[in-house]
């Protein structure tokens, strides 16, 4: 029986019934049909671009076969700052590699949020933080927050991360004292029992051991929470957050597609899209998402209860004046002004926020600068000798420099300058204009009819794409050597001219009032640990034949090529070296 001649028996007697199965039929065939000819009227489609090589995932196939971001950097180079990209499902999207279009996003960021397919994931990992905030939200909240991340409480803290960096070397030391080798660091416990170790060194996954170090210092300096990850015997969040960063699957076009369907569900939907998904893999992380939302209200309300047991009638009185973590910090600027206030489920999102967008990202950067200090033993004298200058030589064990003493270290600025450009923690951020733009270019770019562009229309609902690792490698602004590592680039006069970001002629921290509020504590804690580090061991890579590659996930974390299936991970030799 056909379709149309069901709907008319007696089977479906309700005109209602038989009306909204006719809408739904339109909707589709409407829906399908707008998602046909999307690519034929897409409002960008007077833009260059790479060839889609699929209706459904465009040009990610191309994008995820290399390393994270080197893409991009082709189509850069080939087209221009503004590029059309082929995504999902035929829709277009706007590739802006170029200084002035996205310093234009960055200052009006209100007018460009993040899409929902990344604010709605983001919201259910996060919480209600920074991250996730947009608007009068998140100028509300950063406002609160800014006191926290001043160059003087920065200054404060500055014991704290040496007290982890010091635990970390110890351990390394003990390693070596007890002369064995780390069997997680090779591919297997046969390779590991033939490998030939050297008196007076070990071989360590460095990126495990960063990690821990970083998520104590967050736990530390973030909330005055011991983790005790260092020692290997982390409390409950502690193990969430861990598993939370243990994910190493590489993704294909397909996974992305399926990520960006969920992300706008996820944001669409007004229940808990995870709760009904029969996945393992979303089981265990949704275990692990009521595992930070209940540890992290604990540990919340344990600081405020011992602001009031301190004698204070409310929380602003009776703080102890020795407590110095950015939460307490919150607290009191949470109190200070009655109308520009957090309420406790975003500050539980900014103790997630610390973790997640923190840790994790400064711990991946410290591997990548150990492993270029493995490879570039030149350079590792170089920062040694000025560190031990500074020190003004042989001192006591644990005598380390202050804060401004770190700042004044012009070798280690411009080592970390350079690695954190070319190992930004994401590949690239999406932003999606929320009304009708024109977006202005730096270079001029060449468009499909041939014209010279000096500015890109762009149509409300637009998606834009940052690509952080192409604009960080621009020879346009770094030079022909903009691929290597160079660190003498950053005592040159006007290096870095032109690009966009806050900080250090970059975009790593982003920019515009959306610019990383952590910056400075991410810098601080990987100045903290390198000079530790620096100074009792010299490093080397595992041996002659390991290649290490960049793994995306929710960031880039380091891995080695054929042994993939192990996790992230960065094995390193280390040796003790001599005082003095």
């Amino acid at each position: 029986m056909a379709l149309w001649e069901w709907m008319g028996t007696s089977e479906l007697p309700s005109l209602l019934l038989r009306s909204l199965i006719t809408l739904t039929l339109l909707a589709c065939t409407t829906a399908l049909l707008a998602l046909y000819l999307r690519p034929r009227y897409s409002s960008l489609r007077f833009l260059r671009g790479p060839v889609s090589t699929s209706y459904l995932t465009g040009c990610w196939e191309e994008a995820l076969a290399e390393e994270p971001g080197v893409a991009y950097s082709r189509w850069a180079e080939e087209y221009g700052g503004a590029v059309r990209v082929a995504s999902f499902l035929g829709e277009d999207r706007l590739m802006l590699a170029d200084s002035a279009g996205v310093n234009h996003v960055m200052k009006e960021c209100y007018s460009y949020p993040k899409p929902p397919e990344v604010r709605g994931p983001l919201g259910r990992i996060l919480g209600k933080g920074l991250q996730h905030a947009e608007g009068d939200d998140h100028r509300r909240q950063k406002r609160i927050m800014a006191p926290a991340f001043s160059t003087a409480h920065l200054r404060d803290l500055t014991p704290t991360f040496f007290a982890v960096a010091h635990k970390l070397r110890d351990h390394w030391l003990d390693l070596i004292a007890a002369g064995g080798i780390e069997e997680g660091a090779f591919k297997d416990s046969v390779t590991a029992t033939a490998f030939e170790k050297k008196e007076g060194e070990t071989v360590v996954d460095a990126m495990k051991w960063l990690s821990r170090a970083a998520l104590d210092i967050i736990g530390l300096a973030g909330f005055d929470h011991p983790f005790n990850a260092l020692s290997s015997s982390s409390d409950a969040l502690g193990a969430a957050f861990s598993t939370m960063l243990s994910s190493t699957f590489r993704p294909t076009a397909r996974i992305m597609l399926a990520a960006n369907l969920a992300g706008k569900l996820i944001s669409a939907l007004p229940f808990d899209l995870s709760a009904w998904m029969p996945v393992e893999q979303v089981r265990r992380i949704r275990r692990c998402f009521e595992t930070m939302e209940s540890e992290t209200e604990r540990i919340l309300q344990g600081k405020k209860e011992e602001a009031r047991s301190a004698g204070g009638v409310g929380l602003g009185l009776g703080m102890e004046e020795e407590k110095r973590d950015l939460m307490t910090l919150m607290l009191k600027s949470n109190l200070e002004d009655v109308k520009m206030t957090m309420s406790d489920g975003e500050l539980s999102g900014q103790m997630t926020t610390f973790v997640l967008a923190g840790a994790e990202t400064t711990a991946g950067a410290l591997a990548w600068a150990l492993k270029t200090l493995a490879e570039k033993p030149h350079v590792e004298k170089q920062l040694r000798t000025e560190l031990r200058k500074a020190k003004g030589g042989v001192v006591e064990k644990d005598d380390e420099l202050e804060y401004d003493e770190l700042d004044r270290l012009p070798l280690l600025d411009a080592f970390c300058r350079e690695i954190l450009r070319l190992h930004p923690s994401l590949p690239y951020t999406l932003r999606e204009a929320t009304s009708d733009d024109s977006i202005p270019l730096s270079t001029p770019v060449t468009s499909q009819a041939g014209q010279q562009l000096t500015a890109v229309p762009i149509k409300s609902g637009t998606v834009v794409m940052i690509p952080i690792y192409a604009m960080n490698r621009s020879r346009k602004v770094y030079g022909e050597d903009a691929d290597e590592f160079r660190m003498e680039r950053w005592t040159e006069e006007g290096v870095g001219k032109g690009a966009a970001g806050a900080w250090g002629q970059q975009i790593t921290f982003w920019g515009g009032p959306r610019a990383c509020i952590g910056y400075k504590f991410a810098l601080l804690e990987m100045k903290v640990i390198l000079t530790v580090l620096l100074d009792s061991f010299s490093f080397a890579p595992r041996d002659a034949t390991i290649k290490l590659g960049h793994r995306a996930g929710a960031i880039t974390r380091p891995i080695v090529v054929g042994e993939e299936a192990l996790g992230c991970r960065m094995p390193l030799r280390v040796r003790r070296v001599e005082e003095g």
